[in-house]
């Protein structure tokens, strides 16, 4: 028998087919569900799942809720084995923890240990009543229950259960930072392995429809959104060929489809944004050069607007001294032109051309340059043989 396969029996009870939870109805709904399962608590625990969803969510069997609960107050455990009342406490266990009454899941799992042994069905069910808890302690707790639960049976149900488990406590902010080496602790790594595990649970059973919400609710966590909207309309087709206590699934699958959607735009807005942000980068880093480029450039230019002005200088002082010099020379060339002495006349040319190479060389002093350690050598020279025809002419 393929595993979660429809059983007509269950479907047809009262139980589900007639909206009756009494007493009796429970009583064979259990009975059967132990005969047509063979012994597969996995199996046994998904139709237990069924029933709190048909009486919570189906239409108009919310006035029903209660007295669920009462009858199966009403089976008590000395009269039935242990297969039986294991059932019972599953009933009552994910009967609270969907009316999120976890006082008395507590109860529940206190009567347990002492009516039945612990198995997969009753960590299945702590770890349910755990990771609700929002504690880290809690959801360390949990999530080890969990493994727990597959490693005592290989139902694909507890396959379904970790995987779970796994995406609420990542979906709430949760990591596992529990002692257990053989359970992930990183993001990452935890919900790879959930949809590893899921993967494999819809691989044993593509009946269960939550297998394919927490698939698609995996894919979302992991942005892959074709594998996501696959799960998703896996359900809907799932849902559609069910009885009115799915309605509820859709609204569900509704949910996710939102979330599927906002995340994908999200996603979208993200790398346009990120785009967006290599271009600006980029924008101010060529602003930054070209910012360079123009100081740079503003203090050249500086340097030779100062040059400049510093030669427009040079070049008023060399005309002044041009100027001047030309009366110099043309005045003594009038003294020697009318001089009769040929002596005085030799001594005036050798002073004349002294003081010109003076005046020269202090001039040229104007424009040497700081870089060039050898340009005052002609200066020297022209000094230096001014200064000798000078002493020449005083000396004639």
């Amino acid at each position: 028998m393929p595993i979660m396969q429809k059983i007509e029996a269950l479907e047809e009870s009262k139980l589900l087919a007639e909206s009756n939870p009494s007493e009796s109805s429970l009583k064979t709904f259990i009975e059967t569900l132990i005969e047509e399962t063979n012994n597969d608590i996995g199996h046994q625990t998904y139709y237990c799942e069924r029933v709190i969803d048909y009486f919570f969510h189906g239409p108009s069997k919310s006035h029903l809720v209660d007295e669920l609960r009462k009858n199966l107050y009403k089976l008590e455990p000395n009269d039935f084995d242990d297969e039986f009342n294991r059932l019972v406490l599953v009933l009552m266990g994910l009967w609270y923890l969907e009316a999120e009454d976890y006082g008395s899941i507590q109860g529940v799992l206190i009567d347990w240990e002492t009516i039945v042994n612990k198995n997969s069905q009753y960590y299945c069910l702590n770890s349910r009543y755990m990771i609700q808890q929002m504690d880290e302690n809690f959801i360390n707790t949990g999530i080890e229950d969990a493994f727990r639960a597959k490693e005592q049976s290989n139902s694909s149900y507890f396959l379904y259960n970790i995987a779970h488990i796994l995406w609420f406590a990542i979906d709430n902010g949760y990591q596992y930072t529990g002692d257990n080496k053989n359970i992930p602790s990183t993001t990452s790594s935890m919900i790879e392995l959930a949809d590893d595990m899921i993967e494999t649970a819809i691989n044993q059973c593509s009946e269960n429809i939550h297998f394919h919400i927490i698939k698609a609710k995996i894919s979302i966590q992991k942005s892959k959104w074709n594998e996501a909207e696959a799960a998703i309309r896996q359900g809907n087709q799932m849902a559609n060929s069910r009885r009115d206590d799915y309605n509820h699934i859709f609204f569900q699958l509704q949910l996710l489809e939102y979330e599927l959607q906002s995340r994908k735009r999200r996603n979208n807005i993200r790398k346009e944004f990120s785009t967006f942000e290599k271009i600006t980068d980029q924008l101010d880093e060529e602003i930054s050069r070209l910012s360079n480029n123009i100081e740079n450039a503003s203090g050249e230019i500086q340097e030779i607007d100062t040059e400049l002005q510093n030669n427009k200088t040079k070049f008023l002082q060399f005309l002044g001294f041009f100027a001047a010099l030309l009366a110099v020379v043309v005045t003594s060339t009038q003294v020697i032109v009318t001089s009769t002495d040929f002596s005085t006349a030799m001594r005036l040319i050798s002073g004349l051309t002294g003081s010109l190479l003076i005046a020269f060389g202090g001039f040229s002093t104007l424009f040497l340059r700081s870089d060039n350690p050898y340009g005052y050598m002609p200066t020297l020279y022209m000094t230096l043989l001014g200064s000798g025809l000078m002493i020449l002419a005083f000396s004639l």
